[in-house]
Parts: C-alpha cells; structure tokens; sequence
C-alpha cells in the first residue's frame, strides 16, 4: 500500500476502515490511517479505479511552467509505481467508495468520494466486482444488489456512469453473492461467472463488447453450483479450459469444463470434496506443488484441501497449527520467504500463521506494471486486473486471472519455467522467457500498435525502415461510435542510402508484426532523378488530400530559425538543428498516452524580404492513442481529444491568431512533413507557434524561401514479384531518451 513491496493489511472492524503498514526491520505494524463507517459495511474489495491516484499527479490538461530536467527525472523514476488502489466498502447497508492517498496528512488519507462517484441507490450489497468491462483501459465496477445487477461504466473523472440498461441481465429479483471476472469462453474479452443463494442462479454475463453482457444461466449440468456462495477459477486438469470450484451449502465442488472452440463452454464432470457448509472459498498454492489448493470457511471454522489436479482435492489434515473459526481469512507471503502465509481476522484482531515449508518448492511473484504511472498509456488499468497470465514447464500448463497487484505461481521442483505469457485485457501478448524462479518477476507493459513495418535491404541485411499507412485508420474511432477519417493512399519518400539493390533488383519487406491487418491494393517504387546538390523530400502527412497530395519538395537553401522556444520560455534551437535523434519536448507529462498539456513551440524566421512563398519542414514523430483510449477520454468530461497541430501567428497588433487550424502531423515514426506557409504572416512579422495536445516529438524544423524550380524526373519502377510468407517478429532495440519504439 505504501509501495515498499511489503505486505500491509487493510481491514474492517465494527464501523471502522484501517489500514496498517509495516516496516520490516522492526517487524512493527503501524495505524497508518482509519476512518468511520457507516453501520452494515462488512465486506470490501480493492481497486485502483482511478488510473493513477495520488494527489502529486495532474489529471487534466495544464500549461506547464519551467522545469529541472535532471530533478523532474529522478522524480518521475522515483514514482514508477506508485498508485494507489481504493477501497471499496459494501453490505446490507449500501456501498461506499473510499481513495486511499497515503500521502496526504492523517486526516486526508482516507477520502468517503462516494456521493462524488454516481454510484448511489444500492441496498443489500452482497457483491461488488472492479473489471475492464469495455477494454479500454480503467477498472470498471459491476454491483449485485437488492435492486439487481448494476453495470457502471467508468468515466476516468472519479464518477461512474449506470450503463446496464445496454446489457440482457438476470431478473432484478436475482441477487449474486459471487462473482469472478474471467475470459469464459476464451473469446479475448472478460466475462462474469456469477451465483447467489436462489436456485439456478448460476450463470455467465457474457461480455458482448461495447460495455454490454449478456446473461446465459449455465444449466443443468451445473447441478452442484446452482447455488453457491463463492465460485473460484482454477484449471485443475490443464486442459485450456477454466474449471469452477463452488462452495455453499450443500459444501464444496470441483466442475471441470472443456473449451472446443472460443465461445464454447462444455461441462466435463462434477467433483465434491466436501460436505460441510461453508460461505468463502479461495484458491491457493500453499506448498508451490504447482497444484492448486483450496481453503474454506464455513460454521466449523477454517478447512484446507490439497491439490491433486485433475483428481480434484482432498483434507489437507495438519495443515492448520489448531481449530480456528476467523470471521474472513487471507493470504500473502508476509515474511518474503516464497510461500503464502494466512491472515486471519478473530476477535483478538489480526492474526498471522506462517507457512512452515512451503518454499521447499520453486515459485514465482509476477507483478505486471503500467509503463510509466506518471503517465500511463491507459491502455490496460495499472496492475492488470483481469489479464491472463499462463506458465509453461514442458507438459504443464498453469492458467492464473490477475486479480490483485501480485500473483504467486507455485512451480514444484521446476527451477526455470519456459515461458511466463501475460495476455494484457487489450488482447496483447507479452512474454518472459525461461525466467529464473524464486524470485520476483517485474513485466512492465509494452505498446501494441496497428501499423505494418516496411524494411529495405541495405546492402547486406534488411533493415527496419519506418511503419505505413498512418492516414488509412480503417475503422479507428476517434470517440465513442465516431469513426476518424480514412485516406486510402501515401506517398513515404525513401531516401537512396536506405536502399541497395540486390542481385539487381530491389528489394523491401512489408510486415505485419503487431495489432491489426492491413489490405493493400497497390504498392509502388518510385525513382526520383535529381541534381546532386537538392535535397528532396515528400509532401507526405497524416491529414486531408488538401494538404497531403502527392508533391516532391526540392531544397537547395534550408534556413534555420531565428530561435525555437516553448510555452515554458525552453529554448530548443540546438534540438532541433538537425535530424540526430534530440527531440524538442514541450511538455512535462502527459495526460494519457497521446495526450499532453497544451503546448506550443515558437519560430522566429527571422527578417525576410517579401517572400512569396515559404515551406516549414518539420521532422518528428507521434505517439499513438487507438480506439480504446479514444473512447475512454471521450467518456471523461474533464478530458478532450488530442487537438493536433495547428499554426498560430501575430496579427498586426501582435495578438496571436490561428491561421491554420490543421497543420497534418507525422504519422507514427519519424518522419518529415511540409507546411505551407505563405499566406499566414502579417507584415513584417515572421514568427509562428505550433500548438498542439498531441504527443508529438520534434527532432528538427527548417524552412525555405521562394526555392527555385528544380527539374525532376520520376519513373515507376516494374514489379517483379511479391509474395505473402511468414516472417516471425522483430526484437525491439534499446531506445533513447524521447525516441519511438524501434
């Protein structure tokens, strides 16, 4: 809670919320904050709903002042993970919602934003599940209460919106006392299981994208849950296909399932290992055996049962020091010596049992962070709440659903596992080979993107180029069911060093190695003849035909500006002397991934002499949103979509005015663009500001005055071949300060 990587304890008493922390050279435990509770809140659960919740962190867009470099890095390094989950507190009396900020004064720490939130009108609670439910990238919450299932979609602002009138749910008279967010049916998006105490509620709300479910009761098949109190995932078998363990009255079950196909569900058989009552149940691995065990709690106290896989489990006699009936139970490695310890909750307070052998086994801590808190992509919520994590050791297979910050994988006698696979809640795969066990494994999450890669031959191998079709978004929503705009063509200049021929021919690789699928009707080499001393570049730019049309820039006399300054009063002129990788970077933080502060960088062009025609060459590269941030951002009312560059200039009373409302942008890599500038000055003063909320870096800005036409000539080169194969994927190299990935 404190971001040590220690184990604190978050508790409920009678009309009380606490929290302990503890340092762990004194093995002392300290109050680090509390506050009241209404009367009838018994049960909680954690989440960090609001992305990155502390108060050192801006939220919305401000204008930034100027800046330490060195000091905003080391501060920006020092807080890589620090985010805050909250709490919230539910049962007969409702639901609060309360922020946890440990970092503000004890009287603060604990915040009751309920009333804030939206979520209101909730009786009876019995069950309360944070999830991702329309994959873009913040935790969401589904309630069960007296008044039904409630979906609440939420809006990145600390409020929630009550979306469930766009889902199929059960009657409003079925209360669930248990849910679990899974990906059921192994289709790429996350569904509920879910059960209560009336007869045949157990069912799945079947995740139809777009923030919608659909409730399908399970049937028949599914005799021994028709009921319970709490369901639990585990793959018992191996079988790439989620199992159910259910207690409840009638005691506790095993159902194993088969997964065909994705969208089908097959009950298998039906296992009890217990006929005692119990209300909780919980899936550990107590001895990292690599099969899962199990823990009850019910009238007649606590009860553990050994793993046996797809034997299902059986008493785990001893395992308990003594007999003891806690009013709820958890589990954590408190000391950090690699096996899970049991937290227990009595009238005498907390009380720990230590796991006494556990670790005679290998075993693994996964702890999957966003890449940077301080400003996330918001792709995927912080810790990963609701991604698949999968661990293969030869034959076994071991399935595990991030549901809390750190996930605790049991490896047996394995000492280096083949690969640990994290498939993020955006459907993206990342993969950690033949990690070493016994200690704690740090994935951070990557970028997916959408764009196909093009590499040209060098001479002696392919080399990575720069990616394509940036302007053809087919399908891309800039917000919520807005579809942005789609331009089928481009034009990418490639300079005559960055291609050899070879064996006469030349030759280029077009692939395809992340998000999505590209369609190409055409693709054209074209050589362009020109005087040795004339640079040449395209009029390429993501943006209308208007300004993107297919034109060659030729350059003898590049001018340099003046000065290059920022909002803050930065100077970047020597960033953006030439193209060598320093980039201008106008703002401290962004605010989503793609999204920053408002900025601007102001040019100075100096005195010109009536110039009649002048073009800005600007080189420089974008990071990316899609259409799950897009839509997130859209469902925020602080927050609007990234404004792309635009040109500002003096009017004759020197106030600054928009004269080009749409500038274009680089799309993706590092590229360079034309502005046409000509029409946008009054009299004699010749500055200009690019303003933007984009992420945009810029590597270099010059400019030319009334050039000369220079003859060209250009010929289509025949093509040869093409052929579709399989390539495999390209290893990311190291990267620089402000570079893009590559």
């Amino acid at each position: 809670m404190n971001f040590d990587n220690a184990v604190d304890v978050v508790s409920i008493e009678p009309k009380r919320l606490k929290i302990h922390t503890r340092d762990e050279a004194a093995a002392a435990w300290t109050l680090a904050a509390e506050m009241e509770l209404p009367e009838g809140l018994e049960q909680f659960v954690m989440a960090d709903l609001f992305m990155v919740d502390s108060t050192r962190r801006p939220m919305t867009p401000t204008v930034s002042a100027a800046r330490d470099e060195d000091a905003a890095a080391a501060a920006e390094a020092a807080r890589r993970f620090d985010t805050y989950q909250s709490v919230i507190a539910f049962g007969p009396s409702g639901l609060r919602l309360i922020r946890v900020d440990l970092d503000e004064a004890d009287a603060a720490r604990l915040q009751d934003v309920t009333e804030a939130s939206g979520i209101a009108g909730l009786s009876e609670v019995r069950a309360v599940l944070p999830i991702d439910i329309e994959h873009d990238g913040d935790l969401d919450l589904v309630t069960s209460s007296a008044e039904g299932i409630r979906v609440w979609s939420n809006r990145g602002n600390m409020s929630f919106d009550n979306i469930s009138e766009f889902s199929v749910l059960p009657p409003a008279d079925v209360s669930m006392a248990t849910m679990v967010a899974v990906d059921w049916d192994r289709d790429v998006d996350l569904d509920i299981v879910a059960s209560g105490p009336q007869a045949d509620s157990l069912g799945v709300l079947e995740n139809v994208r777009h923030g919608q479910f659909r409730w399908r009761p399970l049937g028949d098949e599914f005799t021994k849950f028709a009921s319970a109190s709490s369901l639990s995932l585990v793959d018992a078998d191996s079988n790439v296909s989620w199992d159910l363990v259910a207690v409840g009255e009638s005691g506790a079950a095993l159902l194993q399932t088969s997964t065909p196909l994705p969208g089908t569900v097959k009950a298998l058989a039906e296992k009890s290992f217990s006929e005692q009552a119990a209300r909780r149940g919980m899936t550990v691995d107590f001895d990292n055996d690599s099969f899962t065990d199990f823990v009850t709690l019910g009238d007649d106290g606590l009860r553990v049962f050994r793993g046996r896989g797809s034997a299902g489990f059986v008493p785990f006699d001893g395992a308990l020091p003594e007999p003891i009936s806690p009013a709820a139970f958890d589990v954590a490695d408190l000391d950090a010596d690699g096996d899970l310890d049991l937290a227990v909750a009595t009238g005498g307070g907390i009380q720990w049992l230590l796991n006494d052998g556990g670790n005679r086994n290998h075993w693994i801590d996964l702890r999957v962070r966003g890449i940077d808190p301080l400003s996330p992509s918001g792709r995927v919520n912080h810790f990963a709440i609701g991604s698949l994590v999968e661990v293969r050791s030869g034959l076994r297979y071991q399935p595990f659903v991030i549901s809390q910050p750190t996930t605790h994988v049991g490896l047996g006698r394995v000492e280096q596992p083949d690969l640990v696979r994290v498939t993020l809640t955006n459907g993206i795969p990342q993969v950690v080979l033949q990690p070493q066990a016994d200690q704690v494994v740090f994935e951070k999450m990557i970028l997916k993107g959408s764009c196909p890669f093009a590499y040209t031959w060098i001479g002696e191998r392919f080399e990575f180029f720069t990616d394509l079709l940036w302007a053809a978004p087919l399908g891309l929503q800039s917000a919520e069911g807005v579809l942005a705009p789609s331009r089928p063509w481009e034009y990418l200049l490639l300079p005559g060093d960055r291609l050899a021929a070879k064996d006469g021919e030349y030759v280029l690789q077009v692939t395809e190695e992340l998000w999505e699928a590209g369609y190409f009707d055409q693709i054209e080499l074209i050589a362009v003849d020109h005087p040795s001393d004339v640079a040449i570049y395209s009029n390429e730019k993501v943006g209308p035909p208007s300004i993107a049309e297919f034109q060659l820039h030729a350059v003898r006399q590049p001018r340099r500006s003046v000065s290059a300054n920022d909002q803050a009063g930065r100077d970047w002129s020597a960033a953006l002397a030439e193209r060598d990788g320093r980039y201008a970077v106008a703002f401290d933080g962004r605010i989503r991934q793609g999204l920053t502060e408002p900025t601007y960088i102001e040019l100075d062009l100096g005195q010109l002499d009536s110039p009649e025609r002048i073009t800005l060459f600007l080189t420089g590269w974008i990071q990316p949103g899609d259409t799950s941030l897009n839509i997130a951002l859209s469902q925020d009312p602080r927050l609007e979509a990234a404004r792309y560059p635009s040109i500002q200039t003096p009017d004759a009373e020197g106030n600054w005015r928009e004269t080009v409302p749409f500038m274009g942008f680089p799309g993706g890599k590092p590229k360079t663009i034309a502005v046409d500038l000509s029409d946008v000055f009054t009299g004699d003063d010749y500055r200009l500001r690019i303003a933007t909320t984009a992420e945009i870096y810029w590597d270099e800005a010059f400019f030319t005055v009334d050039e000369a036409a220079v003859e060209t000539r250009t010929e289509s080169l025949l093509l040869v071949s093409a052929d579709l194969h399989y390539r495999g994927f390209s290893a990311r190299l190291p990267r620089g300060p402000h570079e893009p990935e590559r």
